[in-house]
């Protein structure tokens, strides 16, 4: 009994693990499970291919491009649309990631697959959080500021203060509670600007109680 494919299915399962196990510890619907089954079904199908390819002539490169397709489908199902954000997309980039792994042991090119789980695991991991960092800080971002306004000149001058740093208003509601307007802003910004905002908004006569705080980022 040929051992090989056995022994390939294996390797694609435990190559699989931790990118599955970062992805089940961030809460993702497509988590340890359904990585590891994605990495050996797509070994499986690898070490058909060339077994086909071997015995009969045929191009090894077909089964593997119906997997390519096939798991297109899979990781649009993870991906969906929330609030005007779209969520899912770095799960299914991580599910496609896994596929390449299977295919890759289920080929027989074992360094590519390593490589390849090394890369994607560095990119999950600590990329992401220097990337969510730096966005917060120099980058655009949404976030949302909520002043109480003691008549309508102080509210247009609170978002005229918004406006003066850069600050792009994308949204207003408006309250009025007694003799005060209280409103909520969501702006587009970048981190940097947010003290001069805040400065901004306590400067002008008629604003008060002054909050802010930053939307959570949904390419996850």
């Amino acid at each position: 009994m040929d051992l090989e494919p056995l022994w390939r299915v294996l390797i694609a399962a435990g190559l699989s693990v931790p990118v599955g196990l970062e992805r089940e510890l961030r809460g993702k619907a497509a988590g340890l499970r359904t990585h590891v089954v994605v990495a050996v079904a797509s070994a499986a199908l690898g070490w058909v291919s060339t077994s086909a390819a071997t015995a009969g002539g045929s191009d090894p490169t077909r089964i593997a491009a119906q997997v390519v397709t096939g798991i297109g489908f899979m990781g649009a199902g993870v991906i969906f649309a929330s609030g005007g954000r779209v969520h899912g997309l770095t799960t299914a980039a991580a599910l496609w990631s896994a596929m390449a792994v299977g295919l890759c042991v289920g080929l027989g090119d074992y360094g590519i697959a390593v490589a390849l789980v090394v890369v994607t695991l560095v990119f999950l991991a600590p990329v992401d959080s220097l990337s969510t960092r730096l966005t917060r800080r120099f980058g655009y971002d949404e976030r949302t500021f909520q002043f109480v306004a003691d008549d309508l000149p102080a509210l247009q001058q609170g978002e005229q203060a918004l406006r003066a740093v850069g600050a792009q208003v994308r949204q207003m509601d408006l309250a009025l509670l007694g003799d005060h307007f209280t409103a909520t802003m969501l702006v587009r910004c970048r981190g940097s600007d947010v003290p001069a905002i805040y400065s901004n908004l306590n400067s002008v006569d008629g604003v008060r109680f002054v909050s802010g705080q930053a939307l959570e980022r949904g390419e996850s």
